[in-house]
This record gives C-alpha cells, sequence and structure tokens, in this order.
C-alpha cells in the first residue's frame, strides 16, 4: 500500500530496459481516490510535455489519452463519475491495437464491470 500526497509530488518510476510491446497491455490497480478535482495521474508514459496518461479528470471521471503539447491526440472519457473518496476502486484499462475496430481497442473495467455500452465511454479524438 502506498499514500501519495500532492503536497509531497511524490510518484513512481520505472524506466523498461526495452520498448516491450506497444501494441497489447493490460494495467491494473487499486486506488482510493484522495482529493475530488484534482487531475490525478495513475499511470503516465512519455515526456512531461506529451504524455500518454490514464487519470481522474476534474470532473472525476475517468481519462486515458494522449496529450501531442497542444491538444489531445486521442481520448477516451467514461461516462460514470468517480466521487467516492472513502471507496477502494479496482480499476484494470485494456490496450490493444490489434482490434479492428477502433472502439475496441481500449477498455475500462472498474470494480469488475466493464464500462463500454454506448453510454459510458465517449471517444473524444481517434
Amino acid at each position: 500500500s502506498l499514500r501519495f500526497r500532492a503536497s509531497a509530488s511524490a510518484y513512481l518510476n520505472r524506466t523498461p530496459a526495452s520498448a516491450g510491446n506497444r501494441t497489447t497491455w493490460t494495467w491494473s490497480v487499486w486506488v482510493k481516490i484522495g482529493q475530488l478535482g484534482t487531475n490525478p495521474y495513475l499511470m503516465s508514459s512519455g515526456g512531461a510535455a506529451t504524455p500518454e496518461v490514464i487519470q481522474f479528470s476534474a470532473s472525476n471521471q475517468l481519462n486515458f489519452g494522449y496529450y501531442n503539447g497542444s491538444a489531445w491526440s486521442y481520448q477516451i472519457l467514461t461516462t460514470p463519475v468517480f466521487r467516492d473518496p472513502s471507496s477502494w476502486y479496482h480499476i484494470v484499462a485494456v490496450w490493444d491495437t490489434t482490434q479492428a475496430t477502433a472502439s475496441n481497442r481500449m477498455r475500462f473495467y472498474v470494480n469488475g464491470t466493464e464500462l463500454f455500452d454506448a453510454g459510458s465511454i465517449n471517444v473524444l479524438y481517434e
């Protein structure tokens, strides 16, 4: 268990020895939101100016996207909001660029439920 305070600017960092498989991956984490509406990154790759991120948005939605320095190149923002700072959330993100249908390439699961239907994920850019 780890606790990160925004005031401490704490984070975990890992530099892989090689690029690895960037076409298919799964990421899983248990999180508890400490402060609502603060845009905390759960995962980030790339540089500070052009990150690819999984985060809670300022409106407390899950966000996955790539920011090219001036705009989102692609972004998936969930419709459900996560506003319970007393709850633990198990979040699983699945990325699979081998899928023929664009809407199947990124999937979110929260507490075992897939957040993917016509009303739960909005692909803003692709």
